[in-house]
């Protein structure tokens, strides 16, 4: 097929607006089949019945673009350029998307009109025509959509980069990828590392190029160990051995005091309320007797003792305890002693 001027009839239809609306991740693939299509059946010589039948898919997409029938226009030359990878039908494909309106799909298939021309035209001239025109009406397409590249810094094999929630393919980072005009959320996302997030707001015809890279990743720090417990004096232990040493001692004197009081209560009977007991047969009674109150006055020293002791231990518990804040906090114990006529005893809480 010979090479085709561009068409620069300006009174051309547009398709409706509601083409324009096609999925940005058709725009990101698009071009890669494409491409993989002139690269690959470029290579391999067609039968003359596909030269035939592209030919007249051609010329009949001819009629209906001239028509302005783009979108049935459209299939004929993609029919065509299926059955021979050719340039000049390649290039209809691209004509056809810019008059429906669909500029990112029109802008990466004309890119791949370029490399396809410039590659097949080191052997065959006549397509240096359709890589020139290709290189002016995409010039013509990117004033009417934005361009962004971005530049992942990153070496991580797992790294993902969405833009306005699309997944963009490796293959075409840092490469010109074409958007509408308008806001642009570009993020990645590293493993171990927090999301990163670049927005811009692009108009028609901008060019920008976005960096980005990883956050360092977040390094978790241990909590600081608790502060040691300050250990206090055994107050209150030592307190409680004092209180117990005076507790044993008041008994020893109330059972002493009590034999004692009723020894010598019999030997006033026996021996009678005045007098002295003369008679040798008591002396047992009587030796008994002051061993008893003997008893009783070392318990009552020993008991005085170990309570007046034990009471300077438990004012040092007392005023050294902390303060508790917490109505959970654990209880100290707390021991008091009780001393009347006949009875010694302790009360508190443990």
């Amino acid at each position: 097929m010979r090479p085709l001027p561009r068409r620069t009839d300006s009174t051309c239809s547009r398709a409706p607006r509601a083409i324009r609306a096609a999925a940005l991740v058709l725009a990101l693939s698009g071009s890669f089949a494409v491409s993989a299509t002139y690269a690959t059946e470029a290579s391999a010589q067609p039968a003359p019945g596909d030269v035939k039948n592209a030919t007249a898919s051609f010329q009949e997409g001819k009629k209906l673009f001239d028509a302005k029938k783009f979108p049935q226009a459209l299939e004929l030359f993609k029919k065509s350029y299926g059955l021979v990878a050719s340039p000049n039908s390649h290039i209809y494909i691209a004509r056809c998307q810019n008059e429906m309106g669909q500029y990112k799909e029109a802008f990466s298939t004309f890119k791949d009109v370029i490399a396809e021309a410039e590659m097949r035209s080191k052997a065959e001239p006549k397509y240096v025509p359709t890589r020139d025109s290709a290189k002016t009406e995409l010039a013509e397409v990117s004033n009417k959509i934005g361009i962004v590249t971005i530049n992942v810094r990153t070496d991580s094999q797992a790294a993902v980069v969405k833009m306005n929630n699309v997944l963009v393919p490796k293959e075409q980072w840092s490469k010109e990828i074409p958007v509408d005009p308008g806001p642009l959320d570009v993020t990645l996302e590293v493993p171990g590392s927090e999301k990163a997030e670049q927005r811009a707001t692009l108009v028609k015809g901008q060019r920008q190029t976005i960096d980005i890279t990883p956050p360092l990743a977040t390094v978790v720090q241990p909590p600081p160990p608790p502060p040691p417990k300050k250990s206090r004096p055994p107050y209150l232990p030592v307190g409680i051995a004092f209180a117990g040493v005076g507790v044993v001692g008041m008994a020893m004197f109330a059972a002493g005091g009590a034999l004692a009081s009723g020894t010598f209560s019999d030997l006033k009977t026996a021996c009678g309320e005045n007098g002295p007991c003369t008679d040798s047969s008591h002396n047992d009674e009587i030796d008994k007797g002051k061993t008893q109150q003997l008893v009783a006055n070392i318990g009552l020293g020993i008991g005085a003792v170990g309570l007046a002791a034990s009471v300077p231990f438990f004012i040092l518990a007392a005023t050294s305890k902390p303060k508790q804040s917490d109505s959970h906090a654990a209880i100290e114990p707390e021991v008091g002693v009780d001393l009347s006529p006949g009875y010694v005893g302790l009360h508190g809480t443990f």
